[in-house]
């Protein structure tokens, strides 16, 4: 019998797994997603003619260069990107070719901004206070509206992260538990279920581990 490894032909629900998930994924992450090694998935998208989809050029408007001269700062381009669904290197270039000046947006209390995640946020104070931002979500003076202040350690995210971020689709969570939960709300299918059976196996072994300790030596 030969020692070398059968060759395991790719199925339909791979390939078609695989055409999904090719824009956004590196051929690491589909190998291991798919359960093929990372040759086998660079050769099945060479075979398959996959290709990562390339920036177009968006020309500027007459309109966008006026608003880019009026909010433009350098010291926060990624808000302005955000806010002109534009690449930091478009803003700056753009702005290099328009002679815009390097100077800092000065907006009022109450005006809104966009963050570089694209999430609304209103000015609240003039000045920072206590090493606190002036800028606070909409969202979360939205909730506080209706729920009280947020209690110090605590944040909000989204139950649902492709609905609106009302009052009634947010929920409170420890601030050390934010950045699982973003992962796990945004995260594709297969991530999730992985992320599922980690926490899974996680609360089994934590509970093996107390009946180990419990138990009489």
């Amino acid at each position: 019998m030969s020692a070398n490894k059968r060759y395991e032909p790719w199925t339909p629900e791979q390939i078609k797994t695989l055409r999904r998930l090719y824009a956004t994924h590196s051929a690491a992450q589909l190998a291991t997603l798919i359960g093929r090694s990372e040759s086998s998935v660079k050769n099945r998208v060479e075979a398959l003619g996959l290709a990562k989809r390339k920036e177009v050029h968006r020309p500027w408007t007459a309109a966008e260069d006026v608003m880019l001269t009026r909010i433009y700062d350098p010291r926060k381009i990624d808000q302005v990107a955000a806010m002109m669904n534009r690449s930091r290197s478009a803003i700056t270039h753009r702005a290099t070719f328009l002679n815009i000046p390097g100077r800092a947006v000065t907006l009022s209390v109450g005006a809104m901004r966009t963050d570089s995640q694209g999430i609304v946020q209103v000015k609240v104070s003039d000045k920072k206070k206590n090493g606190f931002r002036n800028y606070k979500r909409l969202c979360v003076l939205e909730w506080e509206a209706v729920n009280g202040p947020l209690p110090k350690g605590m944040c909000l995210v989204p139950r649902n992260p492709f609905l609106p971020r009302t009052p009634d689709n947010m929920v409170m969570v420890p601030e050390a538990e934010r950045f699982s939960h973003h992962n796990m709300a945004s995260a594709s299918p297969e991530v999730q279920e992985l992320l599922r059976i980690q926490r899974q196996i996680n609360r089994e072994f934590r509970e093996v581990s107390k009946r180990t300790e419990r138990s009489p030596t």
